[in-house]
This record gives C-alpha cells, structure tokens and sequence, in this order.
C-alpha cells in the first residue's frame, strides 16, 4: 500500500475509534451515567442536589462531600448531618457499621431513596424499613401530619412519588404520607436520629423551591448540634480515583487510548517522522570570550536585572582600589575613598570616589519588590563616570 493509503487507512481507524466512544458516552449519559447523577450535590440536572448543597454552604453552614471509601468512617466523625439521596450503589457491612456508631454518638441522617436504586439497598432494610411501588404515584403537596418543623414551619411538602415505604414496625411514627402510604419517618437511633423518605424530590434541584421543602430541609439541618453538613457522594461513584482509574473505567477511556495507540503504529508503518528533521551541526572554531559577555548581557539586559550589572562592576571596582594597598575592599564608600586617597600616589577627588561608591551600592541593591532602582541608562552613567576616575587616577602611569 503507497503512503497516502497508508495515512488514509490510519485516519479511518481514529474516525472509527471516535465514533465509538461518542455512542459509548452518550449511552452512558442517557441510561447509567444519568442514574448517577439522581441526587448527587455535584449535579445542577432537575434531580440532583447541587440547589441544596449551595443553599445551604451560602447561609454560612460547613458543608462539604464525602467521596473515598477508605476515609468513610473518618469523615462521619467530622459530620453532625449526612444527606443520603439516592444512593446508586450498595452500603458495605463496614460502612453501615460506621453509620450505627455515628448515630450512636448524636449524627443525624437524612435518608432519600427511590425507584431501583433504593430497592433491594441494604440501608433501608438497616433503617428499619422497605420500599414498594406506589399505585398510582402522587404528585402534589402534603400536609406534615404532626407539626415537628417549627422554625420556620412547614405546613405543605410537595413531592412526586412512586414509591411508599414498608415499615418494619407498624408503629413507627409516619409524620408524611399520601393517604394510608407512608412517605416520610423519623426515629431516634441512639442519641441520633434518622429521617427516612421514600422520595428525594423535596431536596432536588427542581424539588426545593416547591411548597414549603426547603424549610423542611432547614429544620433539619437545624436540628443537628454541631450543624455540620456533608453529602453522601461516594454512593454516587465518586470514590476518588486517580487519572487513570478514571480513564481505564470509562469506555471513552479506552477509546482514547487506544486511538493513540493506533496513530503511532501508523506513524510507524508509514516511515514518517515524528518531527522536522534536525540538521547536523558542523565543526567550527570556538567561540570567543566576546560571545559569551555578549550573551550574558542579553540575557541580563532582557530581564532587566541591572542590579546584577552593577553588583559585579561594584566588586570589581571596589578590589582595583583596595588590592593594590591591603585595604578591606567591603569597607563602607567613605572610609574606603579616604584609605584609597590617602594611599595612592596621585592626587583623588575623595569626595567624587565616596559618591560614586555611594551611588553603586544603591544601584546594586534591588528594590523591596525584586526591581532594580536604577535603569539601564543610569547605570551606563555610573559606569561613565568609574571609567572617568580611573583615567584620572592612572594618567601618565606606565
């Protein structure tokens, strides 16, 4: 096959590649990847919670999300209130345990679940009760049937449901529900205490504003001692996984990384280059000492560090005068001026050498924000007037 059926054939490949993980994303979205999103506080869709969750962290509570299963326990140790919406994977006998010794000691949790992600949970069975489906589902606003939530009160919650609650204990106090189908309980569990719902509607983001259901969600935030929230995101999927976890779990992911695979194995057969080809260098002579002050200069000069400049032209002068005559080269501008003058053998201007002395310890000096104070210009004139000292102290010697 000539080059150009080569690159055809490549360019197929990764089409192909690309048209499937478009299908493989988008049936993610429509059908499980939607079901994930179903309650979670990191979804602005009409079901999921991110409504609630910046409600609640702009009136100035601590709210966050729990994600990795390995920090499960330690994490409800740092909640007073853990918001539960539809959980889309199973509780482990771990974390119910770690749940039954946070109730214990005070949490309080709010529990949603519906449809076939809380069917068959372990946690509702936990709770103390099941789900049924609930014919015909309901849609309207419920009157609470004791008056629990108080400040403010909550006299109507809308819901749209399709599910009921089975209790275990007949007992159990229902304090909504739509005609003989309990909707919504609360019990104490240890010092805690539990709220259990067959419908998270009244936490959605298209839930919330309907009828009194965020006053319900207030009340129970305020119930909580210490008031702080956390949302329930690890039974969301977000167990936080790295990068490639993250890649190599996902269709797309695999997708991708074998499109890459498949454009360097091209590349390969076809003999093309991954880059411009690099001339060969040619031997020549060494550079001179010339290119290598003229390089250096430019570098300085383009990141306009003349404090540098000055710096190095300050030691070198400062060593002419002092070497010569064992004087402390690092001695203060007048005193090294006045040892100089006194010194050598021809008449100094002491005063002119202690103001350029002076002049080249500011210039070396860089402001309190990193810039030099004095400029390139500035600094050819210091360097102007060093070079006029020293013609003066060293005419007719040698």
């Amino acid at each position: 096959m000539n080059r150009r059926g080569d690159i055809l054939l490549v360019v197929g490949l990764l089409l192909a590649l690309l048209g499937i993980a478009v299908i493989a994303a988008g049936s993610n979205a429509a059908g499980g990847g939607q079901d994930q999103l179903q309650g979670s506080s990191l979804s602005p869709a009409p079901g999921g919670a991110l409504a609630l969750y910046r409600w609640l962290d702009e009136a100035g509570y601590p709210v966050r999300r729990v994600t990795g299963a390995d920090r499960w326990a330690d994490a409800l140790r740092e909640t007073d209130l853990l918001f539960v919406l539809n959980p889309q994977s199973n509780f482990t006998a771990a974390q119910l345990a770690a749940l039954d010794r946070w109730l214990d000691a005070g949490g309080v949790l709010v529990v949603a679940v519906e449809g076939t992600g809380g069917a068959g949970n372990p946690i509702t069975d936990h709770l103390g009760a099941g789900l049924s489906p609930l014919f015909p589902a309901v849609t309207g606003s419920f009157t609470p049937r004791e008056p629990l939530w108080t400040a403010p009160p909550v006299r109507q919650v809308a819901v749209q449901a399709g599910w009921q609650l089975d209790l275990h204990d007949p007992a159990a106090p229902v304090l909504l529900g739509a005609g003989a189908s309990p909707l919504l309980v609360t019990q104490a569990r240890g010092a805690g205490r539990v709220a259990l719902l067959s419908n998270a509607y009244p936490f959605t983001n298209a839930g919330l504003p309907a009828a009194d259901n965020r006053w319900l969600a207030w009340n129970l935030v305020t119930g909580a001692l210490g008031r702080r929230i956390a949302f329930d995101e690890l039974h969301h999927g977000s167990g936080g996984a790295d990068l490639r976890t993250l890649v190599t779990g996902q269709p797309w992911g695999w997708a991708l990384i074998y499109a890459a695979g498949v454009a360097v194995l091209g590349l390969l057969l076809t003999g093309r280059r991954l880059g411009p080809p690099v001339p060969v260098p040619t031997e020549g002579g060494r550079r001179g000492a010339v290119d290598y002050v003229a390089a250096l200069a430019g570098l300085f000069g383009r990141a306009g560090r003349t404090d540098w400049v000055a710096d190095q032209y300050r030691a070198e002068l400062r060593h002419a005068l002092a070497a010569p005559y064992g004087l402390a080269a690092d001695a203060p501008a007048a005193d090294l001026a006045a040892a100089f003058a006194a010194a050598h053998h021809r008449p100094v201007d002491a005063a002119a050498l202690t103001l350029l002395l002076t002049d080249l310890d500011h210039a070396a000096t860089p402001s309190p924000r990193g810039r030099p104070v004095v400029g390139a210009v500035a600094l050819l004139r210091l360097v102007r007037r060093a070079a006029a000292l020293r013609a003066d102290w060293t005419r007719g010697d040698g």
